[in-house]
């Protein structure tokens, strides 16, 4: 007898695709959102990569400077831009960091980051995650909609 298909499994595994796909199209290019970590009270610029409803990655070009030593356990203050001058405040606490390699040969460090949510400005946070959890979940493509294709990329 063959495998027994589980749908919801297959449903939930393209929901969370496409909430990662379009969550890093409206960090690059949708709101601009990007984000800083302050640390020593001097801010880091960050490329955003993903968040969720209990954390965030980001990553940073690696070398010297890279995230200037964040170490696992470590707290750090997030500024979550969305114009130039406007940002949610956020803090979180390092769990994951690792090096890795994109696919243009750019070198990065990744940092896992889980969020302390008794700041009063997690609501906004997790209203945007639950925001990006959403249009993934009840969206559809136009793929022969004009830029489509661009938009995507």
């Amino acid at each position: 007898m063959g495998d027994v298909i589980d749908f919801q499994a297959r449903r939930r595994e393209r929901v969370e695709r496409r909430r990662r796909a379009f969550g890093r199209t409206v960090f690059r290019s949708v709101l601009g959102t990007w984000a800083s970590v302050e640390r020593d009270g001097s801010p880091l610029p960050v490329e955003l990569v993903d968040v969720s409803p209990g954390g965030c990655s980001f990553r940073v070009p690696a070398g010297p400077g890279g995230g200037r030593g964040l170490k696992r356990g470590e707290g750090v203050a997030l500024r979550i831009y969305f114009t130039a001058d406007s940002y949610l405040p956020a803090f979180a606490t390092v769990r994951h960091r690792g090096e890795r390699v994109d696919g243009d040969g750019g070198a990065w460090t990744h940092y896992g980051c889980a969020f302390d949510a008794s700041l009063p400005s997690f609501e906004a946070v997790r209203k945007f995650v639950e925001f990006i959890e959403s249009f993934a979940e009840h969206s559809s493509e136009d793929r022969a909609a004009p830029g489509a294709a661009a938009a995507a990329g």
